[in-house]
């Protein structure tokens, strides 16, 4: 597909981060290469953030949208209030206090270029508290084509709930594979940590997920961040086990919508071949799912066959 047919959307959750969102959006405008569309989503914010949003979209009314909820409804289901109206070929996600290097979009759109498979990208973040770190970042020079093929993850989900991703600002999805997952039940169950619902949304249903190797998205830490009172959270064991139930709830909910089931010995070698970074982990994660869907037979000793021999072609190349 060609760089100019993708067009890429925005979407940008908040709830009460006001005093951050103006940051946000001048990140998001400041692109080398413009988002097809910004839109922001006010989850019931009780600050000043209905204002700042209708202050940025008058400033660009044909390129800001503004989607408010009646109710604090979490971040999942402004998930789903982005997605309904977002119309871009790549949809992108924002928390309202990070911010984007200026070269972000222009290097989710090489990503996506450069590797037609690719249908799930991801970049890494920097973090910061203070301004002159803001800026710092800000002020940084990206690699190019600096990449890594994560293949398919279809089993790695199923049998070992492996999350191949990155926090929400730094994923990008082609909308055709969010069609294939979204719209989810259970937004009570997300209404944080929903690029969880993403992350392994996209691996189930067959997503392949290209890493970008540089940090474009600045991560911002400070008191009221909501993944730093999850981090607290889930050391109180009755947090974690209800974290457990959720996300059991979601991969039940995923596999049975997507027709998925526990796949065989030769799916795990095919899956794997589909690795381009064969680590001896990663060996061992797939010969485990082989041997666990096909016993000690001659069809999953021939799969494992094929993937030491995957696995030591890959070694000799990277070396």
């Amino acid at each position: 597909m060609g760089e100019q047919m993708l067009s890429v959307s925005l979407v940008v959750t908040c709830f009460n981060y006001g005093r951050f969102l103006p940051d946000a959006i001048k990140s998001a405008r400041a692109q080398n290469t413009p988002f097809s569309e910004i839109i922001l989503i006010d989850d019931a914010s009780t600050d000043e953030t209905p204002e700042v949003m209708s202050s940025l979209c008058a400033q660009s009314p044909a390129l800001i949208k503004v989607v408010r909820h009646d109710s604090n409804r979490g971040q999942l289901a402004a998930f789903h209030s982005g997605l309904a109206i977002a119309t871009g070929s790549i949809i992108c996600f924002l928390d309202a206090d990070d911010v984007f290097h200026s070269d972000y979009v222009a290097q989710i759109v090489a990503c996506y270029h450069a590797n037609p498979a690719c249908t799930f990208a991801f970049c890494r973040e920097k973090r910061f508290r203070e301004k002159r770190e803001l800026e710092n970042f800000l002020a940084t020079v990206p690699g190019t084509n600096r990449y890594v093929d994560h293949g398919l993850s279809v089993l790695r989900a199923i049998n070992h709930k492996h999350w191949i991703g990155n926090v929400t600002s730094c994923l990008s999805i082609r909308r055709d594979l969010a069609d294939r997952f979204f719209p989810l039940k259970f937004e009570q169950d997300w209404k944080t940590r929903a690029d969880d619902c993403l992350i392994w949304g996209a691996s189930l249903a067959g997503g392949r997920k290209f890493e970008i190797k540089d940090a474009l998205v600045g991560y911002r830490q400070h008191e009221t961040n909501a993944s730093l009172s999850l981090e607290k959270r889930m050391t109180d064991p009755c947090e974690v086990y209800l974290y457990n139930l959720a996300s059991n709830r979601l991969f039940n909910l995923l596999q049975a919508k997507l027709g998925l089931g526990p796949g065989s010995a030769w799916h795990a070698q095919l899956e794997f071949l589909t690795v381009k970074t064969a680590t001896k982990y990663r060996l061992k994660v797939y010969a485990g799912i082989a041997f666990r869907a096909g016993g000690f037979s001659v069809s999953t000793a021939r799969a494992v066959f094929h993937m030491v021999k995957h696995f030591l072609r890959a070694q000799l190349l990277s070396g």
